[in-house]
């Protein structure tokens, strides 16, 4: 680090830019793991309508995969931190934000899979109202 320049922590920023921060952050590590139970709630009343077999598997599935993505991110976060306890002080930083950033970033990509779920049985809730 030079002289004279100070490391820039969350604790830096302005206090409105400190919140934001938290908040995305709090959404991307909470919105799949909401996502998924709100899914396979919606799923479970589908079948309960009489709508066919296979609507309901298949957003089980792609919960499933929500499901994977959301746990292979929080051990990915955890690894990073476990691998930065033993490096150096001045290697840690960088393989901490990496780490996190690669964690948040499958998080927010399971997104994807749930909103396929989502759009699939909206699909299937539209026609069964429409049929019915």
């Amino acid at each position: 680090m030079c002289r004279g320049w100070k490391r820039a922590t969350l604790f830096d920023v302005s206090a409105p830019a400190a919140v934001l921060i938290l908040c995305i952050a709090a959404v991307i590590f909470l919105l799949p793991p909401a996502s998924a139970v709100g899914l396979v709630i919606w799923a479970k009343s589908l079948r309960r309508q009489g709508v066919p077999r296979l609507v309901s598997w298949m957003g089980y599935i792609l919960v499933a995969l929500v499901v994977v993505m959301i746990i292979a991110g929080y051990i990915d976060a955890e690894l990073v931190v476990k691998r930065a306890a033993i490096l150096e002080p001045s290697e840690k930083h960088r393989v901490v934000v990496r780490g996190l950033s690669e964690a948040m970033n499958v998080e927010a990509l399971a997104l994807l899979p749930a909103l396929m779920a989502a759009g699939w049985l909206w699909f299937w809730t539209w026609r069964d109202q429409r049929r019915g």
